[in-house]
């Protein structure tokens, strides 16, 4: 006829579909690939100011530069204040940044479906960038095709596909609860 090959259109959506899951799949690894890079980016600008105020802390002011306890508080005190939250942030920002990066390898290999899972609902607390990728990630793990593409079953989240051999096999249980 026209050199198409013969295929029904059954198979002909089938690809279409896996061809898709491995579209999303890919654009959200590269994404998170990114999203690393940016997190890891802004917790080494937030280290670097939080590694420059404790050398302030540390150093102190001269003798003579000091107010009176009555005066004010230590300032070491307050710069402490400022300090302690900004490290607890780039500290967070710099995990976060590793499990995007990690997440972005294991939805590539596909493994590891829970790790995602949950690195997507962390990243949901990141405005903007990080909400939008942790949203568009949740909906895109919860298909079925994808889920099928982790070898999960599609009933329940971070559950596997039954194991085939005969060892695990459950007994009969009657309905009257005996």
């Amino acid at each position: 006829m026209d050199g198409m090959p013969n295929a029904s259109p059954q198979t002909i959506v089938e690809v279409d579909a896996q061809q898709q899951d491995r579209d999303y799949l890919t654009g959200l690894m590269m994404f998170h690939y990114l999203g690393g890079g940016f997190s890891l980016l802004w917790s080494l600008i937030i280290g670097s100011y939080v590694f420059v105020a404790a050398m302030f802390v540390n150093i102190g002011l001269p003798p003579g530069l000091n107010p009176s306890p009555e005066q004010l508080a230590s300032p070491s005190a307050l710069l402490w204040g400022f300090v302690a939250p900004r490290a607890l942030l780039a500290t967070g920002l710099f995990v976060l940044s590793a499990a995007m990066v990690a997440s972005g390898k294991f939805l590539s290999d596909r493994r590891h479906f829970r790790f995602c899972l949950a690195t997507a609902v962390v990243e949901c607390l990141f405005i903007p960038y990080g909400t939008v990728l942790g949203i568009v990630t949740l909906f895109v793990l919860r298909r079925p095709s994808i889920r099928a593409a982790f070898g999960l079953a599609a009933g329940v989240a971070g559950t596997r596909a039954p194991c085939p051999c005969s060892l695990h096999e459950s007994k009969e249980i009657s309905h009257d609860g005996r």
